[in-house]
């Protein structure tokens, strides 16, 4: 299964601006808004990393955007652009699948009570699934991200705690975070029905936000750990988010390291198909 995600793009953060019209630039918004409560605890460690990295890194700034008229798709030359560049990186190695990435509603881990966060989600969910009816559900992918920076991500909870965020329901395959906190403590959600049966997984275990490399057993162990919680055929190993997800100056993670991640999930992936078959 291969998706361009954000290689083709300057970045998520930039694709409103680029291919919406309808939205203008807020000069009371910041783009460290969504960061605030983790900024705050670990003040020292961002004072230093955003002169290099995530938001001081970019090579396009980041410009928070409010909606002021209506809406209308203008990024059809971009979006041939992504479509021809994906299938020509396909080129002859026969995926199983292939799909393209556009950015959803999101937010959902900014400041507020958790019962705002709550209530902000169901509205994301809602639009997402509103703007997906009529589109088969097998040409559905959804991706949920808890954060695609390098940092503690130590407070940093979606709609008011992990699990709690609203499913969903018009997509096939699910992209479900495993290697961070947040993203770990959803998983006996999951065993209590929240991904249904239906749903593919596409799990992450490992980190695009270190640079350990991932051992190939824990791996394996970490596949067979959701192949029991959704079943042995919904399953497809996978890392949390991309690597260097925003155009940047210096990739947080080397590139070097991240071949390294890939060969280490692959083996892994061997394994734990031999132990689940």
């Amino acid at each position: 299964m291969i998706g361009d995600g954000e290689q083709t793009k300057t970045g998520f953060f930039a694709y409103i601006g680029e291919r919406l019209s309808g939205f203008e630039p807020r000069a009371d918004r910041s783009p460290l808004d969504a960061f605030r409560p983790e900024v705050d605890s670990f003040p020292e460690y961002y004072e230093q990393y955003f002169q290099t990295a995530m938001t001081g890194g970019m090579a396009a700034p980041v410009v928070p955007l409010g909606c002021t008229g209506p809406v209308s798709y203008t990024g059809h030359e971009r979006l041939r652009r992504d479509l021809d560049l994906l299938r020509a990186a396909a080129g002859e190695a026969g995926p199983d699948e292939v799909f393209v990435c556009a950015v959803a509603p999101s937010g959902v881990g900014g400041t507020g009570s958790a019962q705002d966060k709550l209530a902000i989600a169901g509205l994301y969910a809602n639009a997402i699934n509103r703007s997906l009816r009529g589109i088969p559900r097998e040409r559905v992918r959804v991706h949920t991200c808890y954060g695609i920076n390098e940092g503690p991500r130590g407070t940093r909870r979606v709609a008011g705690g992990p699990g709690r965020c609203p499913v969903h329901d018009r997509g096939r395959g699910l992209l479900l975070r495993g290697r961070q906190p947040a993203a770990r403590a959803r998983l006996p959600r999951v065993r209590d029905g929240q991904a249904a049966p239906r749903y593919g997984a596409a799990t992450g275990v490992i980190s695009h936000a270190t640079n350990i490399v991932e051992h190939p057993e824990v791996i394996a162990d970490r596949i067979v750990r959701f192949a029991e919680l959704v079943g042995r055929e919904n399953v497809v190993a996978s890392a949390d988010c991309g690597f260097s997800s925003q155009a940047s100056y210096p990739p947080e993670i080397h590139p070097k390291i991240v071949w390294a991640k890939f060969e280490a999930l692959a083996e892994g992936a061997h394994r734990a198909t031999a132990r689940l078959w």
